[in-house]
Order: C-alpha cells, then structure tokens, then sequence
C-alpha cells in the first residue's frame, strides 16, 4: 500500500461502466461481510449458551457426586449394620435354641430334647392383660392361652338314626350305580346329597361306619351332640418367657394340666340358658371365663412384673409346653 501523498492509480477518468463494475463488486463484498459477521455473532451466542449449560452441567455433576458419596458412606454404614445384626441374630437363634432346649427337656439328665424324634408344635391362642396385685403393691401379668381348632376333639363316633338311614341310602345307591362312564356321577350325587345333610367331615364318617365291607356292629345315639368337646394333647405344663429388647424379663411355669381338658359346653348340663339364649357356662369350661379356674388346670398363668416391665410392657411374649409324659407310639396314637 502506497502513502496517499504518493498520489493514486486511480485515472482521472473512470468509464462510468468500470464505475459500475466496482460498485457491483463492493455490494457482494459487503453482502458476504455481513454474512460473515452474522454467523460470527451467531456462534458466539451458540458458545455462550454451550458455556452456561456446561456450568450448569458441572453445578449438576457437583450435586450428584456429593449424593454418591453420601449413599456410598449410607450403603457402608448399613452393611456394617446388617453384618453386626446378622451376627446377633446367630447369637440370639443359638441361644433361643439352648433355652427352647433348657425349657422343653425330655432328658431329666442332660435338660435337652431328645432328638430321636421330631417334635410337633401345635398352634395356641394367648390372651394377657396386667393387673393389679392380690396382696401387696405392685403389678401381674395375667396370661391364659386357648387351645387351636387342631386341638379338639368333638368326633362321636355313634350315629343316629337319620344318620345311619342316610348311610345306608347312600350305600345302596352305590350299589345301584350302572357301569360304564355315568358310575362316578351316579356315586358322586349320592355323596353331595349325604354330605349336604351333614357336612363333608360327618359324611366321610358315616361312610366309613356303614361301609358294607366293615365288619361290626353300628353303635346308635339319640342325640347328634351328646358330649362336650375336649382336648388330651395340651402339653404337661406351660412355661411364658416375656421378652423386651431381645432380653428375658420373665420367665413363668404354669401349674400341671389336667390330661384332658372342655373346650366347649357340655350338651347334658342342667342349667339354664343364659339370658342371651347361649348354653350356660359349666363346670368344664369355666376356665375360660374364670382366670383362678384357668390358672388351678395350668390354662393361665398369674406373672408378678417389676413396675418397670408393667410400664414398658413387652416386645414378645412365647409361651411353650411338651407332652414329656408321653413316649413316641404313645404321641402316635394319640395325634390320630
């Protein structure tokens, strides 16, 4: 480029269509100058808005990798937990086991069960409230435990006269079943009929009592319910350990049970209905409204507490008993 004052190579005429020329040539310089500077701003706004989402990505990335590290020392923290109660756990089954052994000992040598053969627990029904002490201050826990449905007996073998007509329909409608493929549904509506009249277990015993092919006389009843319903497998005795915090707070026996005891009203009492039209309350079953009747046949259990276990109370109360007075083919028998 040459100084000004060293004059200019422009003539001093210019055909007017070189004129033009130029002037053609610096609008399209002009138009891509422009062009230029708009997609020069345009990424400049582009790389400014990249900019703020990368810091806020980063704010973001921050955030999340601050939770990682807290959920990682959480997770840390909670498997060391679950390992140090995993171990207690151990320590509690092995002691549960020993104490379940102390508790229920057949061995009168060694206190543990003996392992020949399996023990079989039957479900129970407990009830407890606290009350006050007979004689003195202080506090008792009051616990009575009602035998399960698997408990009762209220089978009579007997049967009564519809009962035995009904069998015997039965039968010979067994017998006049055609061959073929119409026998079981012949045999099958005289079951529903036997067994809508008396209840699928009932039936199953009527059945069985007239089946032709048992030899033996039917024995006869009157009355479809002569007798109240009883249980004879209740354990020897009860024993209730309560628990709070893993830790015994009381440990009870309950007094000798009777080897067999009602579990419902005995249809030969003599005394009058109650005013709610229901059975009265007999001898037998008394135990289960009357707490002293329950805690003289070992059905309840009268606990003295410490002030401090009536007003926490407990997190978990077992109550336990075995059948120690009966040998295995004895308990065979009896559970069929």
């Amino acid at each position: 480029m040459r100084p000004i004052d060293e004059g200019s190579d422009i003539p001093a005429r210019v055909p007017p269509a070189v004129l033009r020329a130029w002037a053609t040539k610096l609008r399209q310089l002009q138009l891509a100058h422009d062009r230029a500077v708009a997609r020069a701003q345009a990424a400049q706004r582009r790389a400014d808005l990249l900019i703020r989402q990368r810091a806020l990505y980063q704010t973001e990335l921050a955030q999340v990798n601050a939770r990682i590290t807290a959920t990682q020392e959480t997770v840390t923290r909670k498997r060391a937990e679950v390992a140090a109660l995993s171990a207690q756990v151990d320590e509690h089954r092995i002691a549960r086991d020993a104490a379940t052994a102390r508790l229920l000992g057949t061995d009168r040598l060694s206190g543990t069960v003996a392992t020949t053969h399996p023990l079989l627990l039957f479900p129970v029904r407990v009830e407890t409230r606290f009350a006050a002490r007979r004689t003195g201050p202080g506090t008792d826990l009051l616990l009575r435990v009602y035998p399960d449905d698997i408990h009762l007996d209220s089978h009579e073998p007997a049967l009564t006269e519809e009962e035995e007509r009904r069998g015997k329909e039965f039968w010979a409608h067994v017998t006049a079943a055609p061959a073929g493929t119409d026998r079981q549904e012949h045999i099958r509506q005289g079951w529903q009929r036997l067994t809508e009249q008396f209840g699928t277990t009932r039936a199953a015993w009527i059945a069985h009592a007239l089946d032709p092919a048992q030899a033996g006389a039917v024995t006869r009843k009157d009355e479809s319910w002569t007798r109240a319903p009883y249980t004879k497998v209740l354990p020897d005795r009860w024993v209730a350990v309560g628990y709070r915090s893993d830790a015994v707070r009381a440990t009870a026996w309950g007094k000798p049970i009777p080897e067999t005891v009602a579990v419902g009203p005995d249809p030969r009492g003599t005394d009058p209905l109650g005013s709610n039209g229901m059975p009265p309350i007999d001898e037998g079953i008394r135990w289960i409204t009357d707490f002293d009747r329950a805690e003289s046949i070992g059905m309840g259990l009268r606990i003295p507490i410490t002030e401090e276990d009536a007003q926490a109370g407990f997190d978990r109360i077992v109550v336990l008993g075995l059948k120690a007075s009966w040998d295995a083919p004895s308990t065979a028998v009896r559970l069929v």
